[in-house]
């Protein structure tokens, strides 16, 4: 296998729910949660007020599954030094 092919097939599951995260949520609340504030906003705020929300989340789920699961990375790629 090539070099960066290794941590990409390591790594799915972090990159699956990451992509899971950042771009199917936010649809599923525009449909569900803040229809209404989606209307009012346009999809470009909606976009931008979405991600800040998400990013802010992220915080304390990835404090949460530390504690829990003692896990410090979701994705952990030291070849390219890479983490989230």
């Amino acid at each position: 296998m090539r070099q960066w092919i290794i941590p990409l097939y390591r790594e799915w599951l972090g990159f699956l729910l990451v992509g899971a995260y950042l771009f199917i949520l936010p649809a599923i609340l525009r449909f569900t949660v803040f229809r209404r504030m989606y209307e009012q906003m346009g999809a470009i705020r909606y976009t931008i007020m979405v991600m800040l929300l998400l990013f802010m989340a992220l915080m304390p789920i990835k404090m949460v599954l530390r504690w829990v699961f003692n896990l410090k990375y979701f994705i952990y790629m030291p070849e390219f030094n890479a983490n989230l």
